[in-house]
Formats: structure tokens, C-alpha cells, sequence
């Protein structure tokens, strides 16, 4: 009985731990839309990752890895929802969506 309880409390104890994975980024990177209910992470180029929350401790801004958002991918496995900025409406799309505001002279519809 004891051996069950130690393994349940490990798988706890890693499960936690993933749960908590942190991904820091340097505030300027930080695109926060007062429309929206999530804040947009710039990593490269014109990439961007949708999160629902950001903290800062002493070390800097950083985002829960499961607070990301994701999507299943072809090899049915999850990964980041990467967006791009339109760079006429400054709307985000998820990559390979083109822009949709219909006034927008973007060369992406």
C-alpha cells in the first residue's frame, strides 16, 4: 500500500513539474491587445505565440509553456500555434491564414 502512494505522489510531483515549465522573452517582444483576452509573444521574424497569461519573477517576463496556445499538427502531435502580423492592419493570423479585414491593402489575402 505504501508503494502505491509513494508512486502516485512521484507522478504528482512530475506532473507538477512539467505543468510549470516556464519560456521567458524579453518584454519589448510583448504585443498586448486591449480587444483581446491574450497577450502575443514575438520570437522571430514575424512569428508570433498566443498566451493567456505572463508573469515576471526576478529573473524577468516569462509565460507558462501550457498557457501557450496549441494546435495538433499532421503528425497528430501538439504544437505552438505560431500567428503572423499583418504588417498593414497589425492583425494576427495564424500562419498560412491570410489577412481578412477586408479594407486592408496587404499583399497576404
Amino acid at each position: 500500500m505504501l508503494k502505491i502512494i509513494y508512486t502516485l505522489l512521484m507522478l504528482f510531483v512530475c506532473t507538477s513539474m512539467h505543468a510549470s515549465e516556464k519560456m521567458y522573452f524579453d518584454e519589448l517582444d510583448l504585443n498586448v491587445n486591449v480587444d483581446d483576452d491574450f497577450f502575443y509573444i514575438h520570437t522571430s521574424g514575424n512569428v508570433w505565440l498566443e498566451t493567456s497569461t505572463i508573469h515576471r519573477d526576478k529573473t524577468g517576463a516569462f509565460t507558462y509553456v501550457n498557457s501557450i496556445s496549441k494546435r495538433a499538427s499532421i503528425e497528430n502531435s501538439m504544437q505552438f500555434e505560431k500567428k503572423w502580423k499583418c504588417p498593414y492592419c497589425f492583425r494576427l493570423y495564424p500562419i498560412g491564414t491570410p489577412c481578412s479585414y477586408k479594407d486592408c491593402p496587404s499583399k497576404y489575402k
